[in-house]
């Protein structure tokens, strides 16, 4: 009820500026209500998109080739570069994260587990997923009650901490203050409720809004008295101010047109290289298969990968039957036992190795 309610005063606070900003000189209307500037950091599989905006409209700003191994040195300085001819230096960012960067869960709970539900994910990680709550960030849906009553569906998101930090320490060295972490939305999709950012951001950024809503009521009364007493000279003002502003959107819109150009040329030649590049399955996309093929009475206890050999260590009450469930894969193939299968009398399981080679993409 409190969330709602305060998200109700913020939308009215933003409606009730924006008319009044209208009414102030055109100086002092960019003194207090100046859009802040925003840059949207896309991580894909090969690439680094960046996106910019004063407003609501993201334009592609530039695009950074990690398809190798990459200097932490190179990327801030090329971040740097990509902003000052943007003339950003100060603002807010957001991490937007490709498809093969986070994993995408759909769980069926226990309905007592709504209350303390971070919690429980937070605990329980390890046994939904190969990963444990210190290794990744993740974020949740609900879900409808199943028609059983007793039990919910929750969508989890989650991701590798290792990249997220590492981009937000790059983004902080320029000024930008990291926002939020989601998942990247193309081709008109819709935007999901999901922040992956580290908890403290999110609990910093919803004081910080708090604030701003408390400060907008009091700022747009004083402003709503300002305005009944402005002469009616201002308004005329307020005309040629927007004939000049005619002026230069149109000069604006001949150099987007020439950013535009060249990013689809960008674009092309990206493709051209995605095409021709050859790689095996990325490592999180094998951690969700397994996740998937792995029955619940087994848990692995060593996962490595070395070129095209995937090396599997853990333990099973049925060691025998993993065989056939990997080798439904369509991931791996050859799958064999790399070492005999032993029994551990204090975990009461067999102890298996399981040896795999990694399936090329076509």
């Amino acid at each position: 009820m409190t969330y709602r309610l305060s998200k109700a005063c913020s939308r009215f606070f933003e409606w009730w500026l924006a008319e009044l900003a209208g009414s102030l000189p055109p100086g002092w209307r960019m003194k207090f209500f100046s859009p802040k500037a925003q840059l949207r950091v896309r991580l894909g599989q090969r690439a680094v998109t960046l996106l910019f905006s004063e407003g609501r409209e993201f334009l592609p700003l530039d695009t950074l080739d990690t398809s190798g191994p990459v200097e932490d040195r190179y990327v801030v300085q090329e971040l740097k570069e990509s902003l000052a001819r943007a003339g950003v230096s100060a603002g807010t960012a957001v991490i937007e994260l490709a498809d093969s960067r986070y994993v995408a869960l759909q769980l069926k709970l226990p309905i007592a587990a709504r209350e303390h539900l971070e919690d429980v994910l937070s605990t329980e990680m390890d046994r939904y997923t190969p990963f444990n709550h210190e290794q990744v960030y993740f974020d949740h849906r609900l879900g409808p009650t199943n028609p059983d009553g007793k039990t919910m569906t929750v969508d989890v998101m989650l991701a590798p901490r290792q990249p997220i930090d590492e981009w937000i320490a790059r983004l902080e060295k320029l000024g930008l203050q990291v926002t939020r972490v989601e998942p990247a939305v193309t081709d008109g999709g819709t935007r999901q409720p999901i922040n992956l950012a580290p908890r403290e951001r999110i609990q910093s950024e919803r004081r910080k809004r708090a604030v701003q809503v408390a400060f907008a009521g009091s700022f747009a009364v004083a402003l709503l008295i300002l305005g009944a007493w402005l002469p009616v000279g201002m308004r005329m003002e307020r005309l040629d101010a927007a004939e000049a502003r005619l002026t230069q959107i149109r000069a604006t819109a001949n150099e987007l047109t020439q950013i535009k150009q060249r990013y689809a040329a960008l674009k092309s030649a990206g493709e051209r290289i995605l095409q021709e590049a050859h790689d095996r399955p990325p490592v999180i996309v094998l951690w969700a298969e397994l996740t998937r093929l792995i029955p619940d009475d087994t848990w692995l206890e060593q996962l490595s990968r070395r070129g095209d050999r995937l090396h599997v260590v853990g333990y099973s009450e049925n060691a025998s039957s993993l065989i056939e469930l990997f080798e439904s894969s369509d991931l791996v193939e050859d799958v064999r036992f790399d070492a005999p299968v032993t029994v551990d009398s204090d975990k009461a399981r067999q102890r298996f190795t399981i040896a795999a080679t990694l399936v090329s993409k076509e």
